[in-house]
């Protein structure tokens, strides 16, 4: 027998307990990390062993991914939520809180269109059905359809907001999710209020660890003149990509800072797969802006095909030049320049 999670008495003691805690700076860690992580082992656990088709199977991934996240663990967030735990019964919300958590942005964008395409949620019929006595459509539904349009609405604000880098449109989508999160917290939309909840985080987190936020917009002084073209085109086809690789993590926030000064020698030691690359990519830029060659050394044949590829996919869409060669069966060298 699985047990059912009482969420809407877990939701409910975190959003009187976030009323006692501090403003949190963007990409920093919540006080209760330990706490959030706690709670989404333990709802991952119960997960894991339900066996059954329980009607609340994805909603619990979805919380535990989000819980995963705001503890500062996006790698087993994103593990929470294969492609297979979207089709699960989440409601039209949950599944685009999902999909932010996936960094599936082109899907979300298609949920956006596919919403407002719909004429079944427009005034008129959401009326129409209201006032005929033949339907059981009442005013709590209309409410959840005025609720998930609101919703929509400043997830598509927002999206847009980070893929062209305005700040105005991000932050209106971001008040918008406020005024949400109080309309639903007064009417008693708990989904509504802890899923707007989460998103504001989200989005603000991505915000802040955004290329747009992140890469300076002063290049180099050897560069100046065209650093605003490499950089924004860099930029752009990193949003492009899918998943879209418009941020940075954790690891490369302090080195990217430094990246933009030529002068500067770095030593990045990070784990396999812990973002090296793209910290060498912002370097190759950088260098680029100035007019200069870049030779990337790697010590293996299989590594230097692979760290070609990279390369080629970030820069020749920007106009560099890829060369490779080897030397000695030893170092291979990929060599990129304009």
């Amino acid at each position: 027998m699985t047990a059912r999670l009482p969420l809407g008495a877990t939701f409910g003691a975190i959003q009187h307990f976030q009323k006692q805690l501090p403003p949190r700076e963007p990409n920093t860690a919540f006080p209760t990390s330990d706490a959030f992580r706690v709670a989404a082992e333990a709802i991952e656990s119960a997960v894991r062993r339900d066996t059954g088709e329980s009607r609340d199977r994805g909603r619990h991934l979805v919380v535990s991914a989000t819980a995963f996240h705001l503890a500062g663990y996006a790698a087993r967030s994103y593990s929470m939520l294969p492609i297979p735990a979207l089709e699960a019964n989440l409601s039209t919300q949950e599944r685009c809180l999902a999909l932010i958590l996936r960094r599936d942005m082109v899907i979300l964008r298609e949920q956006v269109i596919g919403w407002f395409s719909d004429v079944a949620k427009s005034d008129d019929q959401i009326a129409a059905r209201l006032l005929s006595p033949e339907d059981e459509f009442d005013t709590d539904d209309a409410v959840v359809i005025a609720a998930t349009n609101a919703y929509i609405y400043a997830v598509g604000t927002a999206d847009s907001g980070l893929l062209y880098g305005n700040r105005e449109l991000f932050q209106s989508a971001i008040d918008q999710l406020r005024r949400l999160i109080a309309a639903a917290a007064q009417s008693g939309q708990l989904s509504t209020w802890w899923v707007a909840t989460l998103t504001l985080h989200l989005f603000e987190d991505l915000w802040d660890s955004s290329l747009h936020q992140r890469l300076p917009q002063e290049g180099p002084n050897a560069g100046k003149e065209i650093w605003p073209g490499l950089r924004s085109n860099f930029i752009a086809q990193m949003s492009v990509r899918r998943p879209p690789q418009m941020e940075l993590w954790p690891s490369q926030l302090s080195a990217a800072k430094r990246a933009i000064d030529l002068i500067d020698d770095l030593v990045i030691a990070l784990p396999t797969s812990a973002g090296k690359t793209r910290i060498a990519e912002l370097c190759i830029l950088c260098t680029l802006a100035s007019q200069k060659r870049v030779v990337y050394v790697t010590p293996l044949r299989a590594l230097s095909a692979q760290v070609e590829r990279v390369l080629a996919c970030s820069f020749v869409p920007l106009g560099p030049v890829m060369e490779r060669c080897q030397h000695h069966d030893i170092l291979e060298t990929a060599s990129v320049g304009l």
